[in-house]
């Protein structure tokens, strides 16, 4: 995942009055902290959350074995449920379906469903259901094009891919709420990787024979999952059975009566929203709770209540195309990573609501993610040299004349942003054009092969589906790894990584990812640019809630401390 509308993570919006046109999306009619029409009869406060900025008409998928992106993700894990969970801040792995213990090797985890686990139509949560949810995930009629990740580390997962098995030989029920899941290796990141939406247990009874991908986004009654939340449903068919014929897309959300958990005290409401400039100027009318702040406008945040400046788990990179000329040659990616200014992007354009990225990995990350080479000159990695770019440039074949970058053109930020580099690139002698694309567009582009988009070069960013090391170095840079969609590949590097991956001991384990990052930063498969920094605000009559990670979340991912 995962993918999010860049740069900035804003909310969706409601407009006071009457219905608005902003930048081409219908808006719809509401009071600010209003309920919608389809949650009016309930009598919770009603929030207004930024989980469908980006997309103006739905999401692209419901169902928990698919996603790819941020706004998909983040519905679905207010509806669904998984064995384990994560928390905000502490990054922590807890509980949320079940306990757990684990063998001495490490490749044997036992998980113990809770008594009390209910899906929203009240069907008890069984160690099935979790067995079936996740062989469901990898069956090739299924086409996820994350199972095949996020599950591999479970033994008999390929052969499931690949379509020789049914049945997933590394999952045993043991009982009625007694689930076993063996390890093909000892992985220290296993639990951490468990966490995404592809594990989320679906109700076995309701769920099987129903077509993937498509039975949930198309029936609202069909989302009886297990988490906090349940949608409000409308009386429609199709995407209408989630918002009412003729009205602006959007979903509602109330708390479900059968969560195991505390139960949430509010009601979600998320329209969906194209541009993410507009939300700023939502939120200044009283329309919005939350939003992040266009750079343009950071003077202003920052006098304003309940304004924060938060880290997060986001990179800003760009992928070329080592399959295609120009940049199947070295050169040409090299004089692209030397000829950035990553400081005068970050720091002086984006006002520091992003730093300066010179490794794959974000700083603040577990297992690596510390910032190891700094300004890159010290440590023998890519950085600003104008005089490196352009012999890299003089020695790549063409120049780099004609070359396409595409960019998601979801904020002026982030155009601003490519129109420099592009800049600073065709003054050191290149011809590089910008190819704005709509965040479903560039979806397209970023999550398969550039081959197969005749992509040459492209903007890209990942926030972190778990918080691992192993989630950017594997997920996007080994060999035949989904998400390498430019084609790089090294044996030494993929090594490296897989030793990392059944490393237990930090210290060990960063180092053998900092080696890997080395090869990966030097042969111009990763182009940093930034790490973001995001200035946020959410109004101080809003309790409990948290920007980290390219989204808004509660404190300890606990909706019953939310008011």
């Amino acid at each position: 995942m995962h993918k999010i509308p860049s740069l900035k993570h804003t909310v969706p919006a409601i407009v006071i009055g009457a219905m608005l046109a902003l930048t081409g999306v219908i808006v719809p009619l509401h009071n600010a902290g209003a309920q919608s029409p389809a949650s009016r009869p309930h009598a919770l406060p009603v929030i207004n959350l930024n989980i469908n900025t980006g997309d103006a008409d739905f999401v692209k998928t419901l169902d928990p074995a698919i996603p790819t992106d941020s706004i998909s993700y983040y519905s679905i894990q207010l509806v669904n449920a998984n064995l384990v969970k994560p928390t905000y801040p502490s990054l922590a792995v807890v509980p949320d379906l079940a306990t757990w213990t684990v063998s001495k090797n490490h490749r044997v985890y036992t998980f113990t469903i809770r008594s009390n686990a209910r899906f929203n139509n009240g069907d008890k949560v069984t160690a099935q259901d979790a067995a079936w949810s996740l062989t469901r995930a990898l069956l090739p009629s299924t086409k996820s094009p994350v199972a095949s990740l996020y599950l591999a580390p479970i033994r008999g997962a390929a052969e499931v891919v690949a379509g020789k098995a049914r049945k997933l030989a590394g999952v045993k029920v043991l009982g009625p709420r007694t689930l076993q899941i063996s390890l093909t290796a000892p992985y220290a990141y296993f639990l951490n990787t468990l966490t995404y939406p592809t594990a989320d247990v679906l109700d076995q009874k309701r769920m099987a024979g129903k077509k993937p991908d498509t039975y949930l986004d198309n029936n609202c009654r069909g989302n009886q999952g297990a988490g906090p939340f349940e949608f409000v449903c409308s009386n429609g068919s199709g995407h209408n059975s989630f918002f009412p014929a003729g009205h602006s897309p959007y979903f509602d959300f109330k708390p479900n009566p059968f969560y195991y958990g505390a139960k949430a005290h509010v009601m979600i409401h998320a329209p969906f929203i194209a541009d993410t400039d507009a939300q700023w100027r939502l939120f200044r009318s009283g329309a919005i709770d939350a939003t992040s702040a266009p750079t343009a406008d950071i003077g202003i945040a920052r006098h304003l209540k309940g304004y924060s400046q938060r880290p997060a788990l986001v990179t800003d990179y760009i992928t070329p195309n080592q399959q295609e000329a120009p940049f199947n040659n070295v050169n040409c990616r090299l004089a692209v990573a030397y000829g950035i200014n990553r400081f005068a992007i970050t720091e002086q354009l984006l006002k520091g609501t992003e730093a300066p990225l010179y490794d794959v990995l974000p700083p603040g990350l577990p297992q690596g993610g510390q910032g190891y080479f700094g300004a890159g000159k010290k440590q023998g990695v890519p950085y600003y040299n104008p005089d490196k770019a352009r012999a890299y440039l003089n020695a790549c074949p063409g120049h780099l004349k004609g070359v396409t970058l595409t960019y998601q053109k979801t904020s002026a930020d982030v155009t601003h942003e490519y129109d420099a580099i592009t800049f600073e690139l065709n003054q050191l002698g290149a011809n590089i054009t910008l190819k704005p694309l709509t965040f479903n567009q560039w979806l397209q582009v970023v999550g398969q092969s550039m081959q197969v988009t005749k992509t040459q070069i492209t903007e890209n960013l990942w926030i972190d589906d778990y918080p691992d090391a192993q989630d950017w170095l594997a997920q996007l840079l080994q060999t035949g790894a989904n998400y390498d969609i430019g084609g790089f590949s090294n044996h030494t590097y993929d090594q490296l990584v897989n030793q990392g991956n059944v490393t237990f001991n930090p210290a060990r384990r960063a180092a053998i990812y900092r080696r890997a990052q080395k090869i990966a930063l030097n042969d111009g498969a990763w182009i940093g640019v930034g790490w973001q920094d995001v200035p946020w605000v959410v109004r101080p009559s809003l309790h409990n809630l948290i920007y980290t990670n390219g989204n808004i979340y509660p404190v300890n991912n606990d909706w019953s401390t939310v008011s």
